[in-house]
């Protein structure tokens, strides 16, 4: 029970004033939640202000649905389904399976060593390191591969570069996941 007699602007001015400061609180709040989130390293790196996202106002959905996985981690990499189970704790159920062996055992046992090795099948891998998928990068012009090997994610994800983006993401996804229907 809010006691109205102790507001002394008009009502239309209130509600634009509360507007405003629950606006700029739910961005703060935003700010810090995304920021303090460890499974948002990727997010982050392309996500820098609060708006609505290029690739969403798009009308072929079914390509550009794949960059909303990457960007969210709503896919099936590895370093996310590492993330389930009993397991989760354990670094080598995360490791790329083109860059790395697929024996856990041996995994399992790097993971521990002070110099662990294993690489992580990541959005950053799939996007830039991953041998897997070196003939698609082949195919990419100069300006998009340099923005992908100086990590600048930001601007690969940004209206620019979105189309070229969602095709080259499109294709990481079919080939890493030929059975699922992309």
């Amino acid at each position: 029970n809010i006691n109205t007699t102790m507001i002394s602007f008009p009502t239309y001015v209130s509600v634009t004033i509360c507007k405003y400061k629950l606006e700029v609180w739910f961005k703060d709040t935003w700010e810090i939640a995304r920021r303090s989130n460890k499974k948002l390293v990727f997010y982050n790196k392309i996500k820098n202000k609060f708006e609505l996202e290029p690739h969403l106002k798009l009308a072929n959905h079914k390509k550009a649905r794949t960059v909303s996985w990457l960007r969210t981690s709503s896919h099936k990499l590895n370093v996310e389904t590492g993330r389930h189970g009993s397991k989760r704790e354990e670094p080598h159920l995360r490791a790329c399976k083109f860059c790395c062996t697929e024996d856990h055992e041996t995994l399992k046992f790097l993971s521990v060593l002070p110099f662990n090795d294993i690489i992580i099948e990541d959005e950053i891998h799939l996007l830039k390191d991953c041998v897997q998928y070196v003939s698609i990068r082949q195919r990419l012009n100069n300006n998009f591969l340099e923005l992908i090997k100086n990590e600048k994610f930001s601007e690969l994800f940004s209206e620019h570069y979105l189309k070229e983006t969602i095709i080259y993401v499109h294709k990481l996804f079919k080939q890493r996941f030929p059975k699922s229907k992309i």
